[in-house]
């Protein structure tokens, strides 16, 4: 898996900057944002970086002086990567991985942004058994061939190679030309051994189908994980060979002896044919017949080039995943790159587009899925995973990064602080996308449900209670970031819902809290599958309203639980205030109705443990939830109002 790349005077980015893509166990990423930001750059720099392609300088930087002659200001991409340690068998290699692991986490206070990750990475990876963090770097070399290079640290990293390897600081020190070309060999046998673990695939938005969906071109035989020359090779063994090259000899001695004064001239190199000849010949008469078509409704076959564009599109993913599917899972990392894979697609379509996209992900754990993308619509709809937005800003490139867990709230959570300066677009584009992919999904064939609601916390809650629905129902629980935007998207969606009523097959369940603020709003209520509610305790009981009513009992999800588990769950804590409140018999009233009734509290009580889920600025809740349903799965009772959400998808 690849973390994160470091580059330099590469296409868009004019000097150095580094690029998140992924962290310890996030398989899918996605880059969004304006044209010309530099997505696709990214993309491009990882093919330069493992499959040789020509590097695509920046236009800037070529004309400067130091990029002519000097490696202090010379193009370069350098990229972080997470390997499983049970994957190398080599032990020189896995002793070089741990010395060179332990230098980059070494790093982690360093100013440096490529080792942003690595406080991310020492707190949740095992280092010691499980996990390697390597670097894998190449510099551009004026035309010639790319020397082995590690941006910030190239100094520090090769020196641990060369120690590693046992190689004499003093000798090296003499320039003596053996040990010099010893050492550059060195390093680009680590640059070898380490790409070998990876097979790269990138699909550009232009590229042809046709020459794509051929057999014998690399990237499909990286798809399928076959080698095609050797699968051939096997077919034909070297007995078969020889056979063919004794019978053509004799063949042509005995054509020979019928000459008289002329004779066929065999003093040629390559008098008998060779296997890689064969092989080549093979595959270009035999290969060449058997072009990929697609099979209409009526079972009409059709060239895959005489496609429409949006067909095109879909069906390179489409048979990306065909051939992924005939790979047997072996030790090989494989990086899957798609530029806007929704290019001339409609909404429905980009929706199920990203869906195999996602499904891609799950035919192994050896698969990570890079895409870059135009479209808002998949913040929501991925589910998993991480995004980064691109914007510009002074000039120069920003990058933010978010969890696809709970990306909206995130963004309104940070514009509501004005954290960050964030561009306008991804607000007003992703509440449209994000509505015309909602539609889309409830008219597919196996349409899917959602259940939108305030955030992260009530999403952990309603996962683990509603788990059969998401799988039986393909139900979605999208965290928006609070009541008015959960109100903001159930107002997009009125009005489409009513115009295409009769092909809607899903539905939607909008949730808020009740807070201590008036939240005027009346609902639509005619709308059969659309359907806007809140929580409310009243009397021993949570109940769902629909309609605009008198507040009497603010009521947050964390009054809504089970009494007995929320109890268990608040004891891990060890807080001195809860505990004190927990240990008093007289504090708790029933511990089998919900978690506001079980209690008997003074108002002082009852702020203790509300400042208690209001700490460490909403990650407290997200803990607790995350506690909860790890304590709930032992015995948990489904609350009632979880049933009525229930029956509403059911």
């Amino acid at each position: 898996m690849i973390l994160g790349l470091e580059l330099r005077h590469f296409k868009t980015y004019k000097g150095q900057k580094y690029i998140p893509i992924s962290t310890y166990n996030e398989r899918i990423s996605s880059f969004i944002g304006d044209n010309g930001i530099g997505k696709s750059s990214i993309l491009e720099a990882l093919d330069v970086l493992f499959n040789h392609r020509e590097w695509n300088i920046n236009l800037e930087a070529k004309n400067e002086r130091g990029l002519s002659e000097t490696t202090r200001n010379q193009p370069y991409l350098m990229g972080l990567f997470l390997i499983e340690q049970n994957k190398i068998k080599d032990s020189k290699l896995k002793e070089l991985y741990k010395e060179l692991t332990g230098f980059i986490l070494s790093k982690q206070t360093d100013k440096s942004p490529i080792l942003s990750l690595a406080k991310d990475l020492n707190d949740k990876v095992d280092f010691n058994d499980a996990y390697f963090v390597v670097p894998i770097g190449k510099q551009y070399n004026n035309n010639r061939i790319d020397s082995v290079y590690f941006g910030t640290y190239d100094k520090e990293i090769k020196k641990i190679i060369r120690e590693t390897n046992n190689i004499d600081e003093n000798s090296l020190n003499e320039q003596q030309q053996r040990t010099v070309l010893k050492v550059e060999k060195l390093y680009e046998n680590y640059l070898k051994d380490t790409l070998d673990l990876y097979s790269y695939i990138y699909i550009p938005t232009e590229v042809d189908i046709s020459e794509f969906s051929r057999i014998e071109k690399v990237d499909i035989q990286k798809l399928t994980g076959k080698n095609i020359y050797e699968e051939i090779e096997k077919i034909i063994s070297t007995t078969s060979l020889s056979q063919i090259n004794n019978k053509l000899e004799e063949l042509v001695t005995n054509i020979s002896n019928e000459l008289y004064d002329y004779q066929f001239d065999t003093k040629t190199r390559l008098k008998n044919i060779q296997m890689q000849s064969l092989i080549s010949k093979i595959i270009e008469e035999f290969f060449s017949l058997r072009v990929i078509v697609k099979k209409s409704p009526k079972d009409e076959k059709i060239d895959v080039k005489y496609l429409s564009s949006g067909e095109k599109r879909k069906a390179l993913i489409e048979l990306s995943k065909a051939f992924l599917m005939t790979q047997k899972k072996d030790d090989k990392y494989l990086i899957f790159a798609v530029d806007e894979p929704e290019a001339s697609l409609n909404t429905r379509a980009r929706f199920k587009q990203f869906e195999e996209l996602k499904n891609i992900k799950k035919i192994n754990g050896n698969i990570q899925i890079l895409i870059s993308t135009h479209w808002y619509g998949h913040l929501s709809i991925q589910g998993e995973g991480l995004v980064h937005l691109l914007h510009e800003k002074n000039n120069n490139i920003e990058i933010e990064t978010y969890d696809l867990f709970n990306v909206r709230e995130k963004i309104n959570q940070l514009k509501k602080k004005k954290v960050k300066d964030l561009p306008n677009d991804i607000t007003l584009k992703s509440i449209n996308d994000l509505t015309q992919s909602i539609i889309s999904s409830l008219q597919t064939e196996s349409p899917y449900n959602w259940l939108i609601c305030e955030g992260s916390s009530e999403k952990i809650y309603f996962e683990f209670y509603l788990k059969d629905l998401i799988e039986t129902k393909n139900l979605v629980v999208l965290p928006v970031g609070g009541a008015s935007e959960v109100k903001r998207i159930f107002e997009h969606l009125e009005l489409p819902l009513k115009d295409y009523k009769e092909s809607v097959k899903g539905k939607i369940f909008c949730i808020i809290d009740t807070d201590v603020e008036k939240f005027n709003f009346e609902p639509n209520k005619n709308i059969e599958k659309l359907v806007f509610k809140r929580l409310l305790n009243n009397e021993n009981l949570t109940n769902l309203k629909e309609n605009n009513f008198n507040i009497n009992t603010p009521t947050e999800i964390e009054d809504c639980l089970e009494g007995k588990v929320f109890i268990e769950v608040l004891k891990q804590y060890e807080h001195e205030a809860i505990n004190k409140i927990l240990e008093d018999e007289k504090n708790i009233k029933d511990i089998n109705l919900n978690s506001y009734y079980c209690f008997n509290l003074r108002e002082d009580d009852k702020k203790v443990i509300k400042d208690f889920f209001d700490e460490d600025y909403g990650y407290r809740k997200i803990d607790f939830a995350k506690k909860y349903i790890l304590k709930a799965k032992e015995n948990s009772l489904t609350p009632l109002w979880i049933e009525e959400i229930k029956r509403f998808f059911s």
